[in-house]
């Protein structure tokens, strides 16, 4: 009967260390990836990302997985600086973002898109279609502070 109870303890405990959400600068260990199993990886410049398949603790973006087993956090999004709205808007047709936020006094624009593969794809192409411009995949390698 103890030995069932002790089983039972530390299958509920290791389920509830299964169930916990990734936060981004969380290192994860080999037993943690291997939950997982095969995960779904992208390059983006030089960089190779795999994709948690668990949803960031606020559901908003991706989790992903540096080359040294780091989380971070996407949100589907590219940053643009140092071309004009128009530029940006003819070079960013495929794949279409969801959004387009322009910021003039800067000369930056944020596109989001619906999925972290579109995001990577557009990345690549606009990286192509604006060689002046200054193309990047923002990435939250670190936990936020939460403001007090």
């Amino acid at each position: 009967m103890q030995t069932a109870l002790v089983a039972l303890g530390l299958s509920v405990a290791m389920a509830c260390q299964a169930a916990e959400t990734p936060e981004p600068g969380q290192r994860m260990s080999p037993e943690q990836l291997a939950q997982w199993g095969q995960l779904r990886s992208y390059t983006a410049g030089s960089s190779r990302l795999r994709v948690l398949p668990v949803p960031p603790a606020d559901g908003e973006g991706v989790l992903l997985l540096s080359s040294q087993d780091v989380v971070g956090l996407s949100r589907n999004e590219v940053l643009v600086v140092g071309a004009s709205e128009d530029q940006v808007r003819a070079a960013a047709s495929v794949p279409a973002p969801v959004s387009v936020q322009y910021m003039a006094p800067t000369g930056s624009a944020l596109l989001r898109y619906a999925e972290f593969g579109q995001a990577v794809a557009a990345l690549k192409a606009l990286k192509t279609n604006l060689p002046g411009a200054t193309v990047r995949l923002p990435v939250q390698w670190e936990k936020t502070p939460v403001p007090r």
